[in-house]
């Protein structure tokens, strides 16, 4: 059986360890990191099946991190998660590579559905899809 493995970027500790603990149960692995210079390696060395991003994040941005998994990994599921998802117009985060957005505070019960369609083959998000 292949690991259902989902990468978690954020720069807030306390997100990391909720959604973490939230894949855990639903049995997914999960690598957290707050950074994207260690998100870009995790990428490069691991199986990913998905990539959730914070968007406003320190040093690398979470479109600048987006744009680079995407060189590394260009066929890798990036959803973007963030209080500022309506910051950023939809088309934009499309064209970096974002296939669906969640605006924080997110519905747990949408962000685990649209996962389990990645992750489980349930179904493709259609591209761009928001969720608030």
């Amino acid at each position: 059986m292949q690991e259902k493995l989902i990468l978690v970027v954020d720069d807030e500790a306390a997100i990391l360890q909720v959604l973490s603990a939230l894949f855990k149960s639903e049995g997914y692995t999960t690598r957290c990191t707050q950074n994207g210079a260690e998100a870009l390696e995790i990428v490069a060395h691991e199986n990913i099946k998905l990539c959730l991003v914070d968007l406003r994040m320190p040093n690398m941005n979470g479109m600048q991190l987006c744009g680079q998994i995407k060189q590394i990994r260009p066929d890798m599921e990036i959803f973007a998660l963030s209080a500022y998802v309506d910051a950023v117009p939809q088309e934009e985060l499309q064209k970096k590579g974002f296939s669906r957005t969640f605006t924080k505070p997110f519905k747990v019960d949408e962000l685990m559905a649209a996962c389990a369609e990645i992750i489980d083959g349930t179904g493709t998000p259609a591209p761009g899809g928001t969720s608030e």
